[in-house]
């Protein structure tokens, strides 16, 4: 039969091996990141202008019509 510590011990060796991996995994740039720190579009994205100014007057109305009610679960919460 398996000691006690021993089973702590073999637990924590398979964990600690779990999130090196996960961890390492994660590390790996994605397709989109370059070398040199700046960003690539997918192909067939559009060309941003140089010349259009970003309005955050239009950002916030637009936003607010979008409809996000499918998006919230709500939940019962019992007092």
């Amino acid at each position: 039969m398996v000691d006690g510590k021993k089973l702590i011990h073999i637990s924590l060796i398979l964990i600690g091996i779990f999130f090196y991996n996960c961890l390492s995994i994660a590390m790996e740039k994605p397709y989109h990141h370059l070398p040199d720190g700046t960003f690539r579009n997918p192909e067939g994205s559009p060309v941003r202008s140089k010349d259009v100014k970003f309005s955050y007057r239009t950002f916030i109305k637009e936003k607010k019509k979008i409809d996000i009610t499918g998006f919230i679960r709500f939940k019962k919460i019992s007092g």
